[in-house]
Formats: structure tokens, sequence, C-alpha cells
């Protein structure tokens, strides 16, 4: 998903306008507007810091990056595969690329 379309998501996930949101990052509703259709980007990162702060995400997933919204996310899974021992790391490692494969053959 690229950045405008998340953008739009996101916006559309909290109930904000694109003046709204225009507004929060001191631009023009219309330059929200060609953000989320992919016209324009912002060309300062303070910008993607504070949509990213906005929106409660990393700014990874934002630009369309990463399908994980926050870090807490990630770091849950670290934690969790952390507690298991090297047998079942690699065992999950396998599944992994297991289910990675089989997206890629449905795609």
């Amino acid at each position: 998903m690229t950045f405008g379309a998340r953008l739009k998501q996101l916006r559309q996930e909290i109930e904000y306008t694109q003046k709204q949101v225009g507004k929060i990052i001191n631009v023009s509703s219309e330059m929200v507007g060609k953000y989320e259709r992919g016209e324009n980007y912002p060309g300062d990162i303070k910008i993607y810091i504070t949509l990213a702060q906005l929106f409660g995400v990393t700014i990874d997933y934002l630009l369309g990056q990463s399908n994980v919204r926050v870090r807490s996310e990630f770091k849950d899974i670290c934690s969790l595969y952390e507690q298991l021992p090297d047998e079942q790391r690699e065992l999950l490692q396998d599944y992994m690329e297991f289910l990675i494969e089989k997206l890629k053959k449905k795609r």
C-alpha cells in the first residue's frame, strides 16, 4: 500500500477530514488530498513524524514499508521469539518461510 493510500485510510479511521489533518501538519486540505492521491509528497520529515504520531503508527507503516503498525507489536513478537529454544526458532522460521511462499503462489 502506498503512502497516499495509508494516509487516507488512517485519516478515515480516526474520522478526520483532510482539512483537520492539514491544520495539524500546516498544509492546505488540497495538499493533503494530493498526498492521498500520490500527486505530491511531504518535503519535510517533520510532517511524516507528526502524521505517524497522530495516527499512532510507525513511519515505516505510514510509508508502506512495513505492515507492522506499531513498534509494540514487533516487540511483542520478538519477546515471544526470544523465549523459544533454538530448535523451535528454526521451526518457526521454516513455517514463516512456508507461509510466505504460499502467499506468493496465490498472487
